[in-house]
């Protein structure tokens, strides 16, 4: 582990389950750091649960503003036609100049315009600045997605990334069968977690 591992915080939000959901919402929580950062962080955000009204289309967006030394407001937003009862986050909080920690995000608007569905989507993110010293560990976590599910289509995804190295990684983001994908994003952290365990040793 390393000195600067202190530096990292994370936590959960949601919203309170809504009972009468209204379209186009906005639900907003103001979060306090339990360590005071000495320059405002930065801070991504992923959904980590969320409950819908079928048959709908189905629009939702997590993001975070007024980042501060102290605190950050989160944000769930929803479509003009998304009725939402619940939704949950996970955040993590570091500093920007931390070495050898690398975040960002990427979506579906990258390769096409969101008004063609796809059910499959994929690119490439090359990480900004100094190279890591070898590939290091990609975490991702879907942020925001727009489907249709007016005719009872499966609204489902799943984020992958692949041929990791120390410059970048490929990402997917595909559904499956009879999804209508319009639009999916993710957030990433890249995190170097020293350097690969040489094939045939086992650290015990």
């Amino acid at each position: 582990m390393y000195t600067w591992d202190r530096d990292i915080q994370a936590g959960i939000w949601s919203i309170p389950h809504v009972s009468d959901p209204q379209p186009s919402n906005v639900f907003q929580g103001h979060i306090t750091f339990k360590r005071r950062y000495s320059t405002a962080p930065i801070v991504i955000v992923w959904l980590t649960g969320f409950d819908f009204e079928t048959h709908r289309q189905v629009e939702i967006q997590a993001s975070v503003t007024n980042v501060t030394t102290t605190s950050f407001e989160i944000k769930i937003k929803t479509g003009p036609e998304t009725l939402l009862y619940w939704a949950s986050t996970s955040w993590i909080a570091y500093y920007s100049d931390t070495p050898r920690i690398k975040s960002g995000s990427y979506s579906t608007r990258d390769v096409r315009p969101t008004t063609e569905p796809k059910l499959c989507d994929s690119g490439k993110v090359d990480f900004a600045g100094e190279q890591f010293p070898w590939a290091p560990t990609v975490l991702v976590g879907i942020n925001e997605f727009h489907f249709d599910g007016s005719q009872g289509t499966s609204i489902r995804c799943v984020a992958k990334t692949s041929h990791v190295t120390e410059a970048g990684f490929n990402w997917e983001l595909n559904s499956w069968e009879d999804g209508a994908k319009y639009l999916v994003g993710a957030s990433y952290l890249a995190l170097d977690n020293g350097p690969p365990t040489p094939v045939g040793d086992v650290n015990l």
